[in-house]
C-alpha cells in the first residue's frame, strides 16, 4: 500500500504540514486532513474544522513504509501521531482507517499537514 491513515493530528495541522511531515522520507502524492462542519458557528455560520485524522498518498510503497515507521508514535503539537496503512474505501469516500474518493478527498472538505520540529507548526 502507498497510502497511509494518520490520526491524532492537533485542529491546527493543514494539508501543507501534512505534506511537509511525510516529504523527507519521498515523494507525497497527495495530502488531505479531513475535516467537516462545526456547529459552534455564530448566527448560523457554518466553519471547517479538522476531524483529527488525514490520508497520505507517497509515490511508492518503500517510501509510504519508510514514513510511516518513522512518524508513527511521533508527538505533533502535544498529540501522538498513529499512521498506518490505508485501506482502500468501498464507499468512495473515507471509511474509518479509510481512504480517497477518486477526487483524493473524502466527501467532506479537507484541511493540511506540514513537517516540523516535533512540537510546533507552521503554515
Amino acid at each position: 500500500c502507498d497510502g497511509g491513515f494518520v490520526a491524532g493530528l492537533h485542529s491546527c495541522v493543514l494539508d501543507i504540514h501534512l505534506t511537509k511531515l511525510f516529504s523527507p522520507y519521498g515523494s507525497v502524492s497527495r495530502a488531505v486532513v479531513i475535516s467537516g462542519a462545526d456547529d459552534h458557528g455564530s448566527a448560523g455560520a457554518s466553519t471547517r474544522r479538522s476531524k483529527g485524522y488525514g490520508f497520505v498518498e507517497m509515490g511508492s510503497v518503500h517510501e509510504a513504509r519508510a514514513a510511516m515507521n518513522a512518524i508513527n508514535g511521533r508527538i505533533l503539537l502535544r498529540k501522538k501521531l498513529v499512521v498506518k496503512p490505508a485501506r482502500p474505501s468501498t464507499t468512495g469516500g473515507a471509511s474509518s482507517g479509510g481512504g480517497l474518493n477518486s477526487s483524493g478527498r473524502s466527501d467532506e472538505t479537507t484541511a493540511t499537514v506540514k513537517n516540523d520540529d516535533r512540537n510546533s507548526i507552521d503554515a
